[in-house]
């Protein structure tokens, strides 16, 4: 069953290393295993404490858009934990910080070339190019629903420092580049770990699936072996669901 499945995946993550691979020329970080692995082994397990996010149920989130409102925790995770921690964290706290401080900066998410996270001006160039400037358009139209959000959570934050424009496009990019949603199993969130396999669609080597009783995911290898060192790879579109945002 799944149970006994997370248990044996708990030994297998000491052997996943990141490592650089090549995608269409382009070197990208991915995971990979420092040992082979046989087909439909379990590789990781993320319980319900190892999920982040959520659905936020706090009262400053309620009026938000329910399309913004991880962005929105995330950030206020961000500028609590990491810019600001405090001196002493629960456990969960200091996961959360960690997993955190790993992710892309805003700088580094527009280096990568994330429409959401440009800054305007090239956001207005984007949408003025032929072919990708419907691109450009989508992003520039989002920009004021950003700031109507940014202003009513503002307004509604109580003692929780005041977030700035920069804060709330950095946990939108964040949540919209790497945040998964499990239908029928669990609502949207971020997936420590699991975001950290690179999409290559059909032919991805490893799958995924939701326990609808636990809410825990557990990641396994697909129908082939993977060799140490090849890289371990979703399929976002997994069973004709799309379950990274």
């Amino acid at each position: 069953g799944l149970d006994r499945a997370a248990g044996q995946a708990n030994f297998r993550v000491r052997d996943l290393r990141l490592q650089d691979f090549e995608h269409e020329g382009v070197r990208i970080r991915g995971l990979t295993s420092t040992k082979p692995l046989a087909a439909g082994e379990p590789l990781f397990v993320l319980s319900k404490p190892m999920q982040l996010g959520g659905e936020p149920q706090a009262e400053r989130f309620r009026g938000l858009r329910p399309g913004a409102r991880l962005g929105f925790w995330l950030a206020e995770k961000k500028i609590e934990l990491v810019d600001h921690p405090k001196s002493k964290m629960s456990p969960v706290e200091a996961f959360q910080a960690r997993y955190i401080s790993a992710l892309p900066s805003l700088e580094e998410f527009r280096a990568g070339g994330f429409p959401l996270a440009a800054p305007e001006e090239d956001v207005q160039r984007l949408a003025s190019l032929p072919r990708v400037g419907e691109i450009g358009q989508i992003v520039l139209n989002s920009r004021p629903y950003l700031v109507g959000e940014l202003a009513k959570y503002n307004a509604a934050r109580g003692d929780h420092r005041e977030m700035s424009f920069d804060d709330a496009l950095w946990g939108q990019t964040a949540t919209a580049s790497r945040a998964f949603r499990f239908p029928g199993c669990t609502s949207v969130m971020m997936a420590p770990v699991g975001d950290l396999l690179n999409d290559i669609g059909r032919q991805s080597n490893c799958v995924y699936e939701c326990d609808a009783e636990s809410g825990n995911v557990i990641w396994r290898v697909g129908s082939h072996p993977i060799q140490a060192g090849e890289e371990l790879t979703n399929n976002y579109f997994q069973g004709g669901v799309r379950s990274a945002v």
